[in-house]
């Protein structure tokens, strides 16, 4: 954050074992050094992948879940939570082939390392978003994303981590516009 030239590993090994063509379980390592949970230790990961019927599929485990229900061709709920760090929940309608409409409801933590002084102090950032917006397909690849909400429940700590944050401010429920663009690969 405060340094351009800073490093931090982040790292990532799964496996994954198919019980039969709509199950499987993941087991794996998690390992980022700037998560705002544990950012030195790696995290064990188990998941546990099913197709409950054709519109939905889940998966169950720590510190990973989703629940993804596809009613029919135009709605999709998408719910995604990382114990710990996260929350995503999108409700999305697909208006026509390239627009689609969004609702979301976002929780998010970050960790910037900052020169405080003092060895183990990061400033840690919590906020929780509601949404609506639209994103556009220019192409297969890209996709431009506008959106506007209510952010609240923000606040700044200090800290190693999670675990231990010291309150530094709360930041006043706001409105925002934002945008964005989307390759894929």
């Amino acid at each position: 954050f405060n340094d351009g030239d800073a490093y931090y590993g982040l790292a990532n090994l799964f496996a994954i074992k198919p019980i039969d063509r709509d199950t499987r379980w993941l087991i794996g390592l998690n390992y980022d050094g700037n998560r705002v949970f544990l950012p030195d230790v790696p995290l064990p990961t188990v998941s546990y992948f099913s197709r409950f019927n054709e519109d939905t599929t889940y998966a169950i485990g720590l510190p990973f879940s989703r629940l993804t229900w596809t009613p029919d061709e135009f709605w999709t709920l998408d719910v995604r939570s990382v114990l710990f760090f996260s929350f995503n929940g999108t409700l999305s309608y697909q208006a026509n082939e390239d627009l689609k409409c969004l609702a979301a409801l976002v929780r998010r933590n970050d960790a910037f390392t900052v020169p405080t002084g003092f060895p183990n102090r990061r400033l840690l950032f919590t906020q929780d978003r509601i949404e609506l917006g639209l994103s556009y397909d220019i192409s297969e690849n890209i996709a431009l994303t506008i959106a506007g909400g209510l952010a609240f429940n923000q606040e700044f700590d200090v800290g190693f981590d999670s675990r231990d944050p010291a309150g530094l401010r709360d930041l006043d429920d706001s409105g925002y516009i934002r945008g964005g663009i989307e390759f894929r690969f």
